[in-house]
């Protein structure tokens, strides 16, 4: 989560990116404790590929830069479409990050609301 997190956030500010590591590092401690370092060292070599992956594939639209793009200067009202689970896209960047934003972004917030309460 760490790795897809800092780069679809890579103008986040200092503060935040430490935020990540210090989630990322905190999930690395307890992790230690439940399983064999081999396996989970398979499991973040296994993330980080999934998460490279994805990145990837959303720079082939610019998606993995749509931060610097909210507004689409071509937006006009009525052919907003219908796509990702049926939401309205009214940034034609955000269509190829759906299955981060409707999967990934929210188990994310989750988590870290988790870490919040405990």
């Amino acid at each position: 989560m760490a790795t897809i997190t800092r780069r679809f956030f890579e103008t986040t500010s200092a503060a935040n990116m430490a935020s990540i590591d210090s989630l990322e590092a905190a999930y690395s401690a307890k992790f230690k404790t439940e399983a064999e370092a081999s396996k989970i060292q398979n499991a973040v070599e296994y993330g980080r590929r999934v998460a490279t992956a994805i990145f990837s594939w959303a720079a082939t639209d610019g998606g993995h830069q749509a931060y610097s793009r909210i507004i689409d200067p071509t937006y006009i009202a009525h052919q907003w479409k219908k796509v990702c689970g049926g939401m309205p896209v009214f940034n034609k960047l955000l269509h190829s990050t759906c299955p981060f934003v409707l999967v990934i972004f929210p188990l994310m917030f989750i988590l870290a609301l988790s870490k919040k309460v405990s």
